[in-house]
């Protein structure tokens, strides 16, 4: 069945895979919360392959720091992006 078959505008996007999803649109709190729970697994091996291999020098430290910051915020995002969209 073709993605467009699936598409409603009020469409929490959590039964059928959107088209916007693929393109990187975040739309509802749900992607939001899916695409935490695909980068915290991502992000917990980064973490532990730089820790445990002892490979955090400049540049390894600055990548580091950044993933932090970027995925200690997805919660802070999906909550604005709730209350911007009731």
């Amino acid at each position: 069945m073709h993605w467009s078959e699936h598409y409603s505008e009020g469409d929490n996007f959590t039964q059928s895979v959107s088209l916007e999803r693929w393109l990187g649109v975040v739309k509802t709190e749900s992607d939001w919360w899916i695409l935490a729970a695909i980068a915290s697994p991502l992000y917990s091996v980064i973490y532990e392959h730089f820790v445990f291999t002892k490979v955090l020098f400049f540049p390894h430290g600055l990548l580091l720091s950044l993933l932090k910051v970027f995925f200690r915020s997805l919660p802070y995002f999906a909550y604005e992006f709730r209350m911007s969209n009731p």
